[in-house]
């Protein structure tokens, strides 16, 4: 009986100790898969994140001189495209991992798709005065960004807190 009882707590024993090892695996398994996943959306948002920064810049630039308000839509056009794009990814982001600092990069790019898609849709003689009241302000989200995406090679996540917050801050600056 008593050695029953000890093959018994040895096979508990061996269960457990198997258990225990299948599941710190497949822990370290699903942080790796976590890791590549959150690269390969930050390698594939380096396209749109791009263009929103070469694009607020071109903006600014049609501003100084005196472009057509079509062709100044036709920008305002494409920031709402690709900052939708981020803000949506970075939103996903968000929810998979629960990392605030992915929130607030949502929200800086749904504040910008917000901005652009008001201003795109004021009346023609408005747009361009409208654009100019915040040139000041487009001018340091670009520079900021600018800044950010070079010194961390496009990964936002990567950036200060204080950074992500004053781009946060910028842009709802846009919306007052």
């Amino acid at each position: 009986m008593r050695r029953a009882s000890r093959l018994y707590a040895t096979l508990l024993l061996v269960i457990a100790v198997a258990s225990t090892a299948v599941a710190v695996y497949q822990y370290y398994s699903f942080r790796e898969e976590k890791l590549r996943l959150l690269e390969e959306f930050r390698s594939s948002t380096s396209f749109n994140l791009l263009r929103v920064n070469g694009e607020v810049d071109l903006l600014l630039y049609l501003l100084e001189r005196n472009a057509t308000v079509d062709e100044i839509r036709l920008i305002l056009d494409s920031i709402i495209s690709n900052s939708h794009v981020l803000s949506e990814t970075y939103s996903l982001l968000h929810r998979r991992t629960g990392d605030e600092r992915l929130w607030k990069v949502h929200l800086l790019f749904a504040n910008l798709h917000d901005f652009a898609v008001d201003v795109v849709n004021d009346p023609p003689s408005s747009i361009i005065v409208r654009l100019r009241e915040k040139a000041g302000t487009l001018s340091e989200l670009s520079n900021l960004l600018r800044s950010i995406r070079q010194k961390y090679h496009n990964d936002l996540r990567l950036a200060p807190e204080e950074d992500i917050e004053r781009l946060v801050s910028l842009t709802e600056e846009l919306l007052e």
